[in-house]
């Protein structure tokens, strides 16, 4: 399937879940529908999670399910990918897609007083700013993995930040409005494409995480590459003011020796190419963005 049509079909469900949202706020007046989003928030304790693709967000959710509770889910429906595209330049639509799809979705099966913990890493995408704008109350879990890792994990599926079929439709688009600026990216390879994409997620998560504390969120920051570490997630979650007995520690340990949400994909690797030499062109090119930093803070109502 070519790229062309993937962006239609999605152009053309955008447009539907759009008009969809427009008779919705009709219907039932739109602040009534954000009020109501901001009790269910309220009554229930939302977890959201800022990170990269390929980054063990899967795994996270697997292993975390393991606690009696807590309602742990990768990328469940409805899905934060379907508007990942279209998020990131249209806030009003992100809004509008918490408070009709994902909010209610939440509220349906997540009882009131217990915690909901999403890893899905669109969040990240365009949706954090719309849930501070609604003013949801929810924590943050920042998932690391180191990004010459990521960068080469997505590469070597093909996934290209702007240029392939999961990379224009999933990924940050490098040419959008991004905390890192890459002049004249077009010019750039695709493993370099694959590295400013996990750079980029890196500096959200420094930035969105001070936002988040800044407003009386919590914010826990896990490695990825220590999931399979025993206790180290029960732990974290302790820190984070989750109960994980010891019983649930256990299946925590025992699910973090298997490996998650492997994908199959194209060897996409030049034997010829010098990664390092790639990595340290990249991070010469790349260009802080002061102004979008700037209005980020602004929009938010923080004083830098």
């Amino acid at each position: 399937m070519s790229t062309s049509i993937v962006s239609s079909h999605r152009e053309w469900r955008t447009r539907q879940l759009q008009a969809r949202h427009r008779l919705i706020s009709v219907a039932a007046g739109r602040k009534h529908v954000v009020a109501k989003a901001q009790k269910v928030c309220a009554e229930r304790r939302l977890v959201f999670t800022i990170t990269n693709g390929r980054s063990g967000s899967g795994a996270l959710a697997a292993m975390a399910a393991a606690v009696p509770g807590l309602h742990a889910v990768h990328e469940p429906e409805p899905k934060f990918a379907w508007l990942a595209r279209h998020a990131q330049r249209n806030i009003r639509l992100a809004e509008d897609f918490l408070i009709h799809d994902k909010i209610p979705a939440i509220e349906a099966s997540v009882p009131r007083g217990a915690t909901y913990l999403e890893t899905h890493n669109a969040f990240g995408k365009g949706f954090f700013e719309a849930a501070f704008a609604l003013r949801l109350k929810f924590d943050l879990v920042l998932l690391h993995r180191p990004a010459r890792s990521v960068a080469h994990s997505l590469h070597r599926l093909g996934w290209i930040p702007g240029r392939s079929r999961f990379g224009v439709n999933f990924f940050l688009d490098p040419g959008g409005s991004n905390l890192l600026r890459l002049p004249d990216w077009e010019r750039h390879s695709d493993y370099q494409l694959c590295l400013w994409h996990a750079l980029e997620v890196e500096e959200r998560q420094a930035i969105y995480g001070l936002i988040a504390a800044g407003n009386g969120a919590r914010v826990v920051g896990i490695d990825a590459d220590r999931l399979p570490v025993p206790d180290y997630l029960a732990e974290r979650l302790r820190l984070f003011g989750i109960d994980v007995d010891a019983a649930a520690a256990a299946r925590m340990a025992a699910l973090g020796l298997a490996r998650h949400n492997q994908q199959s994909g194209p060897a996409n690797v030049d034997p010829q190419c010098d990664r390092d030499a790639e990595a340290r062109a990249l991070v010469d090119a790349l260009v802080p963005d002061i102004d979008t930093i700037g209005a980020l803070w602004k929009r938010l109502r923080l004083d830098i």
